[in-house]
């Protein structure tokens, strides 16, 4: 008897709190726009370990865009409350760097190095935890952590006839700070779309610890100190 009076509990608590509309889940999606800050001067070598110049940070100029999708499970108490998120979505970066171009020398046998677009990208695997206030019955504020997987997968020079290049691993364990706020809009008795933005700066360096091969035999640079910078625009939909 002890059993099922615990499970006849058990089963009027889940049922209850299915009916909780201060519950909800649901689907999201989000565009994203990164540039770089944190960017120092960075040692390069040609060839020759005599030959160790210091250039600027080869991401200073990076920026990029791309997409996240996901879902999220958010638990209202009053007007306070906190949201989890589980996202996986694409980082493109691409930048004008001299330090992956091509050498060539002109008819009077001087060297010169033309200018080549790189592009990076990985992608990135993220975790939210957001607290957030509303004010009213529409807009809220949020801020958070973000706990994030990074994976790399292309690295390319070029734009038209794109040159296939190793030797490039972002940092596998991010973590960041999230700030934001949109309007969350009741749909029905028990449905809700937001509609948000937030800024997200990365604490963690695009980069591991190692150097970065170049593209000429014996020729490196160091770890760039690079860190990302982020807007998200963001949609979700909670049933």
């Amino acid at each position: 008897m002890k059993w099922n009076a615990l499970i006849l509990v058990l089963l009027c608590s889940v049922a209850l709190f299915a009916q909780d509309k201060s519950f909800y889940w649901g689907p999201r999606v989000s565009l994203n726009m990164y540039s770089v800050y944190n960017t120092n001067s960075v040692r390069v070598q040609y060839g020759s370990p005599a030959d160790k110049v210091d250039r600027r940070d080869p991401y200073r100029d990076a920026s990029g865009v791309g997409m996240d999708l996901g879902l999220a499970v958010r638990y209202m108490l009053g007007s306070w409350g906190v949201a989890v998120e589980v996202n996986a979505g694409l980082c493109m970066l691409s930048m004008d760097n001299g330090l992956y171009g091509r050498t060539s020398y002109d008819a009077m046998g001087y060297a010169e190095r033309s200018t080549l677009q790189e592009n990076l990208d990985f992608f990135r695997f993220s975790m939210p935890i957001m607290y957030f206030k509303k004010f009213g019955e529409l807009f809220y504020i949020e801020a958070g952590p973000q706990f994030s997987l990074n994976y790399a997968d292309d690295r390319t020079l070029g734009e038209d006839e794109e040159i296939e290049l190793g030797g490039w691993e972002p940092n596998l364990f991010g973590v960041s700070a999230l700030l934001g706020g949109g309007f969350d809009m009741p749909i029905g008795k028990t449905k809700r779309i937001d509609v948000g933005g937030r800024l997200v700066l990365d604490f963690t360096r695009l980069e591991r610890d190692s150097k970065v091969e170049l593209e000429e035999p014996d020729s490196f640079r160091k770890v760039s100190s690079a860190k990302l910078f982020a807007w998200y625009s963001y949609l979700a939909f909670y049933l």
